[in-house]
């Protein structure tokens, strides 16, 4: 499989479980399966189209990190989807709910770049293969849940969803029912990813809490005792931010998203990394702590989520818990609160 990380080389060619596994638990995973899963998701954003044909390796690799009975999914039916469309990737995934011996879980995600211009019909075709990939079909899906920030893409899955899948999707608004009330200036504002991981934090983690999404855009989501979306703070993310910083001058260029030796920069390299990563989670480190401060609770917990969270989890003590799959959490909880 292409674009393996170090963490999966360990556990393929080496199978050191046990460091592995206690790095996970340094980064704060709940489980060793959520930490490789996350490492393995980041790696496969950067392959064209999601890469469907590696998604069983992928799982399997995650069954051999924390081992549990991997059934086949032919034959089985039902599935929720949830799609949650951002600005650079489109995630999906597919939940199989509570049986009587099993808890509902995850069978299988996927990812797939955001295109606008996209047909409904194109997307149809991707999602076509990615479900053939695990030898399931459209009609093994019995309902959908769509968290779009991308309005063009949120009518194209709507499309999708009616015309291939015969359901009506649930389409998180600020007007859904999600168990978290919106208490900003302008609820109609709130972007559907915002929402979607609040009621996630409330339903599975509790309340007050700071949500950090690490995606295009890097968002603050404030959760109020009484489980309340209180709003919060968008940054550049730090990928357009170095874009930004590579565009507007002549001499530099793109640089590894890591930690230099020394905060000091004694190379260009370094300097920037410095300034751009250092940098990046000082910001993250000030902003959680005037949010405490906003707040009055020292202890509330921050929960982060996107494909860049492990890498600054291990850069700082800001972060309680990673949840990589915090948002198709969401979109599966406002679901079930809506049927």
């Amino acid at each position: 499989m292409p674009g393996k990380s170090k963490a999966i080389r360990i556990l393929v060619d080496e199978q050191k479980h046990a460091q592995v596994k206690a790095l996970a638990e340094r980064q704060r995973y709940p489980t060793l399966a959520a930490y490789v899963s996350h490492l393995i998701e980041r790696d496969l954003q950067a392959q064209p189209e999601g890469t469907p044909a590696a998604r069983p390796v992928v799982k399997q690799l995650v069954a051999d990190a924390d081992p549990k009975p991997i059934r086949s999914l032919s034959g089985i039916t039902n599935f929720l989807l949830a799609i949650d469309v951002g600005n650079t990737n489109v995630h999906f995934g597919l939940w199989h709910g509570a049986q009587d011996t099993e808890p509902g879980e995850w069978v299988i995600t996927w990812r797939a770049r955001t295109v606008p211009e996209k047909m409904p019909d194109e997307y149809a075709v991707l999602l076509s293969n990615f479900l053939e990939s695990a030898d399931l079909t459209f009609a093994t899906i019995s309902g959908v849940a769509i968290g779009s920030v991308v309005p063009r893409l949120t009518t194209t899955f709507v499309e999708l969803v009616e015309r291939y899948i015969h359901v009506e999707p649930l389409v998180v608004t600020h007007e859904t029912k999600t168990g978290v009330r919106i208490d900003i200036d302008q609820p109609a504002q709130a972007g559907a990813d915002r929402i979607i991981n609040s009621a996630a934090v409330v339903a599975l983690y509790g309340a007050p809490a700071i949500v950090i999404d690490f995606g295009t855009a890097t968002t603050f989501d404030i959760v109020s005792p009484d489980g309340a979306y209180r709003g919060g703070a968008i940054a550049p993310g730090i990928n357009i931010s170095q874009d930004a910083l590579v565009n507007a001058t002549a001499r530099l260029h793109k640089v590894d998203l890591l930690p230099p030796p020394c905060v000091i920069g004694t190379n260009t390299i370094h300097a920037m990394q410095s300034g751009i990563f250092l940098g990046y989670v000082a910001m993250i480190e000030g902003m959680v702590k005037r949010f405490k401060v906003a707040m009055h609770d020292e202890h509330v917990k921050v929960i982060a989520t996107g494909g860049l969270a492990v890498l600054f989890n291990e850069s700082t003590d800001a972060i309680d818990l990673i949840a990589p799959e915090l948002t198709l959490e969401g979109l599966r909880v406002i679901y079930q609160m809506n049927r």
